[in-house]
């Protein structure tokens, strides 16, 4: 009995994490995104577009960005992206240039994430993307679409590729994932929760919501919001971690 109800717990945490991963980021912060892209100019750059609404004033623009098997010390690189606000509608531009770098060959994935950070300390992180270094004779763009990859599910799970993929299997065979190929690009598999999933993880989120509020209902709310920001940066630095030990491997 202990053993199941201890898979169950599991199963349901990882859903619950799943569907964090794919939700978007206005549903718990208020930021609405208009534009997140990103532009290969092969074999010179690629510029990397950010726009979106807040209702909050803007203190800093992050960008997360690395290469597979080419990011700065195994994991994302941070770069601090300079902005421009017009009343709420903020936009952000970065170019990473090649030439300044490493060159990437045809084929590698580059992945990114843009990371916000308003005037009272909270931060956000939007959904990670990702785009493939082509050549100008493909008609390469940025992958975008509903659901998520299993790359991306990894960087959010901070677990490797592989142990996500027996993951994701294992939740499939339940009937709680389903997998089908991405209209752009059909070498990618994109996963989306099933409707089993779905109603499941609606009764997990009403649980969960009503037992934070317990839990949480004497604290202040300034400090829980610096304590969001903690575990932020505390995850950034989980993740370059993992991937330095993942590559030496």
């Amino acid at each position: 009995m202990n053993k199941t109800i201890r898979n169950l717990f599991i199963m349901s945490f990882l859903i619950s994490l799943f569907a964090s991963a794919i939700r978007p980021a206005h549903a718990q912060t208020g930021i609405e995104i208009i534009e997140n892209s990103a532009t290969l100019d092969f074999p010179n750059d690629i510029t990397f577009n950010l726009e979106f609404k807040s209702p909050s004033p803007i203190k800093q623009v992050n960008l997360l960005y690395g290469a597979e098997g080419k990011s700065c010390n195994g994991g994302l690189a941070r770069q601090k992206v300079d902005f421009t606000a017009a009343g709420d509608t903020i936009t952000a531009e970065w170019v990473w240039d090649f030439h300044k770098t490493d060159s990437l060959p045809v084929g590698v994935k580059v992945d990114w994430q843009w990371e916000i950070v308003d005037s009272n300390g909270v931060t956000t992180l939007i959904d990670p993307k990702t785009i493939t270094i082509g050549d100008d004779s493909q008609n390469w763009k940025s992958v975008s679409g509903d659901g998520i990859t299993v790359m991306e599910l990894s960087h959010m799970l901070m677990i490797s590729a592989p142990t996500t993929s027996r993951m994701i299997d294992g939740l499939c065979s339940k009937g709680l994932l389903e997998k089908e190929k991405d209209a752009q690009d059909h070498r990618v598999t994109r996963l989306r929760l099933s409707a089993q999933s779905q109603g499941l993880l609606k009764a997990l989120t009403d649980l969960q919501d009503k037992i934070l509020l317990e839990v949480f209902a004497e604290e202040d709310a300034a400090e829980l919001e610096k304590t969001v920001s903690h575990i932020g940066s505390i995850t950034d630095k989980w993740l370059e971690i993992a991937g330095n030990r993942e590559k030496e491997r």
